[in-house]
């Protein structure tokens, strides 16, 4: 099952659990643009951040778990945050 795709709980539990490894206890991984930039850098991997404009950002993720090794691109979101949280659930497999 997926989480959800807004910013909240349901996502930032996600991110805590299947990037993290751990359990959410008070980062706010989907709202606060911190804790999300160190949930990419905890990942491990590559990233990169395109903002289109004030309102519109996507992260790519090098995802070497792909057979391919390819960049996993998150949807378009209103804000950094939000957008480092879709790509990192994409490239755990859990979006």
């Amino acid at each position: 099952m997926s989480p959800g795709r807004e910013p909240g709980r349901e996502m930032d539990a996600a991110i805590a659990e299947k990037v993290m490894g751990l359990k959410l206890v008070g980062d706010w991984y989907s709202t606060d643009n911190a804790a999300a930039i160190s949930a990419l850098e905890h990942h491990g991997q590559q990233y990169e951040i395109y903002r289109y404009s004030a309102n519109e950002y996507r992260v790519r993720v090098w995802c070497a778990a792909q057979a391919t090794g390819l960049y996993v691109t998150g949807d378009l979101a209103p804000t950094l945050a939000h957008a480092a949280c879709l790509a990192l659930l994409r490239a755990v497999g859990a979006a």
